[in-house]
């Protein structure tokens, strides 16, 4: 993936740039311990901003293994990290080992192609001593997709659709309001595109530029391949669905000044998974033309 330039309001000796890793490069990444620990605290936040406390405070609000974001992404999915350094701080002479060191993982999205969702199962015969460990756990189970909700039905309106989902984007707290999860936006929808596109050309017989890219950082994000020339060399339009699912009293409104339209909410009461104030979960979808 090419370097991208830091957003405007950050400090200017601050450089940013971004990798595109599968799941197997995702896990053999000497930044995943960082990945791991950012997602972690940036789920825990936002279940507790200032006056409030949606989920019990937990240090693995999100993921519980390392490996569990590349399972949940499948072989298909990718995941997208950034990462800043601060220049003013780099010696003279560093080697690519101390250079790294130095980079700090700021802000992480993911993307994988959507499935219809099955029930979850849940276990009840617990004991008391593993309570709040399993009030943890099942509460992220609680932002996963369920069958049979209103989003079904609104599916079904974009049946021929190619369908992405959304999961795990964050940005480290101190840099939010920057503009950087929508720089992360921008890229996963250029990923998709690139993959959108190659599927198509596999599918009308020609040579699918840019197929099986994308299992290592620097690879299905730039040059071409990004446009299907057909007639005249114009790019075909081509449009996809993206879907997401997040905590409606923190980030529904974000994403719909955005252009995200709710196709879903389920609301939990106070109590629920050790849950202080009670909280809601939107699902949310929205049309991209590429």
């Amino acid at each position: 993936m090419p370097p991208s330039t830091a957003p405007p309001s950050l400090p200017p000796n601050l450089t940013t740039h971004t990798q595109l890793l599968s799941p197997i490069s995702l896990n053999a990444s000497p930044y995943l311990p960082a990945l791991f620990k950012l997602l972690n605290h940036c789920f825990d936040i936002s279940h507790n901003p200032p006056g409030h406390s949606y989920l019990p405070h937990s240090s693995t609000s999100r993921l519980k293994t390392y490996t569990q974001l590349s399972e949940e992404i499948g072989p298909d999915g990718f995941t997208i990290i950034m990462l800043a350094q601060d220049t003013s701080t780099q010696a003279h002479s560093l080697s690519s080992s101390e250079e790294r060191k130095q980079e700090t993982v700021i802000a992480t999205a993911s993307a994988k192609p959507y499935t219809p969702p099955r029930p979850s199962s849940s276990n009840n015969n617990s004991s008391p001593g593993k309570k709040e460990e399993e009030n943890n756990e099942k509460a992220s189970e609680l932002f996963k997709r369920q069958p049979g909700t209103d989003t079904d039905a609104a599916l079904a309106a974009y049946a021929e659709l190619p369908k992405w989902e959304i999961l795990c984007m964050v940005v480290e707290p101190g840099l939010q309001g920057r503009g950087i999860a929508g720089q992360l936006m921008d890229l996963i929808i250029q990923e998709i595109e690139h993959r959108v596109r190659g599927a198509e050309k596999n599918k009308g017989g020609g040579k699918g530029e840019g197929e099986g890219e994308g299992e290592g950082e620097g690879k299905g994000m730039g040059g071409n391949g990004h446009g299907d020339e057909r007639e005249g060399g114009k790019k075909e339009k081509t449009e996809i669905l993206l879907l997401l699912s997040t905590l409606l009293e923190i980030n529904q409104s974000y994403y719909q000044k955005r252009g995200w339209e709710t196709s879903n909410i389920r609301n939990f009461p106070p109590g629920t998974m050790g849950s202080r104030d009670g909280f809601g979960v939107v699902e949310m979808m929205k049309v991209v033309r590429l």
